[in-house]
């Protein structure tokens, strides 16, 4: 992208990447030239060719995307080319009203168009983005006496319910969890105590294997679940 005027005109700048091993084809604007349409091909591609890869085990492919991210290692699942839409977002006029007169209110049914008066807002559909699970380590006496400390990051605020399950014979139990609300974005870290179940296991267990399960659910009501084994004492 090429400013035409102002203090950064002539200047390019780039706004858009391919993810790992895919290529960026077929580029196409909408007629008022603000969304910009380009399909993502082949997304890993290399995974066919790497040694160390296996058909069906998607922790052994070199990309993850769209539904998950090989580099943050969260939600492993199939890369598969789509078709991405990128808008550009005009900021409102100075002094304009933030919401317009009823003579400017577009029906509902007719898709939203970004930057046009009354243009009804698209639901929210996207879920939100997981990333940075982490369990600080901690002795079973100390989780016990005082909880662990859990790291996350979400992209977008919403309501966080934090787990800690572990396999004890056939049943699964929650030995810890916590629900909180999340207002910003980005890397947190909490407390997570034990609950009653945990603390008696743990008296009869130095070390125990445990999942960390993390759901994040947005304010549109969109989740998502992320886990990443690990491992108290």
């Amino acid at each position: 992208m090429i400013p035409r005027s102002g203090p950064n005109a002539g200047i390019a700048f780039r706004f858009a990447n391919m993810p790992i091993e895919a290529e960026g084809t077929g580029p196409y604007f909408t007629p008022d030239e603000q969304t910009l349409f380009i399909n993502v091909q082949h997304p890993g591609e290399v995974t066919a060719t790497r040694t160390s890869a296996v058909f069906g085990d998607v922790q052994t492919y070199s990309s993850w995307w769209p539904d998950g991210d090989r580099t943050a290692n969260f939600t492993p699942s199939t890369p598969i080319p789509a078709t991405v839409a990128i808008t550009r977002v005009r900021p409102p006029a100075p002094g304009s009203p933030s919401t317009p007169p009823p003579s400017q209110t577009i029906p509902a049914g007719i898709p939203a168009t970004p930057g046009v008066p009354g243009s009804p807002t698209p639901a929210d559909t996207s879920r939100p983005v997981l990333t940075r699970l982490a369990l600080k380590k901690v002795s079973a006496a100390g989780f016990r006496r005082a909880g662990a400390r859990v790291t996350f990051a979400v992209s977008e605020p919403a309501t966080v319910r934090i787990r800690l399950l572990a396999k004890v014979g056939r049943r699964t139990l929650t030995v810890g969890s916590r629900t909180l609300k999340v207002s910003r974005v980005g890397s947190s870290t909490v407390t997570v105590r034990p609950s009653s179940t945990g603390k008696a296991v743990l008296r009869l267990r130095s070390r125990l294997n445990v999942t960390l399960e993390v759901r994040a659910t947005d304010l549109a009501g969109n989740a998502r679940t992320t886990k990443k084994s690990t491992r108290i004492g």
